[in-house]
């Protein structure tokens, strides 16, 4: 049986971006046609003008949407904000619907399954404002969420999931 030689960072070419943006122009014109990208990514203080590697992977990932970018923090006291406004909204939605709105749906529908998709519709909806795509993306958490605190018979570890869920995603996009 011949032997397959996987593609290593030897055999694939490391490319640089100066910007974002740059990453971004390459990612749409050759996304179709390849199917892995090596990225050089300078030390700050090299001089040499460089993507990070958060940016890097939001732009892989579809970067930001324009309906939510002026929720982002901007700066270390808007940073420190976000943390404590994430971990409140964390646990005042895990209330709401993992909490109140899911058993009242299973106990109303008579069925554990039917209050769980119901209360993840209800929890996309919510986020409407985000746009049609984020809005089905927050429902699929809001899925995962309920099944979480249907499994473990409460919402502590979904809250904390669900704030650092928030954290993590405001602190890290651009």
């Amino acid at each position: 049986m011949p032997q397959v030689k996987p593609k290593t960072a030897r055999t694939s070419t490391f490319r640089a971006f100066r910007t974002g943006a740059a990453f971004e122009r390459w990612l749409n014109a050759n996304h179709a046609r390849t199917d892995e990208v090596w990225i050089r990514i300078y030390k700050k203080g090299s001089g040499v003008p460089t993507i990070t590697a958060a940016e890097a992977l939001t732009r892989a990932l579809g970067g930001t949407d324009a309906n939510t970018a002026f929720l982002r923090p901007h700066g270390v006291p808007e940073s420190v904000l976000w943390v404590l406004v994430s971990v409140t909204a964390g646990v005042c939605e895990e209330i709401v619907f993992r909490g109140y709105l899911q058993r009242q749906l299973a106990v109303l529908t008579g069925s554990v399954t039917a209050g769980i998709v119901l209360q993840a519709i209800a929890f996309g909806i919510s986020h409407g404002y985000q746009g049609l795509a984020p809005m089905a993306i927050t429902g699929s958490y809001g899925l995962v969420l309920g099944m979480l605190a249907w499994w473990r018979g409460n919402i502590r570890a979904g809250a904390l999931a669900h704030a650092a869920t928030d954290i993590v995603g405001g602190l890290t996009r651009f």
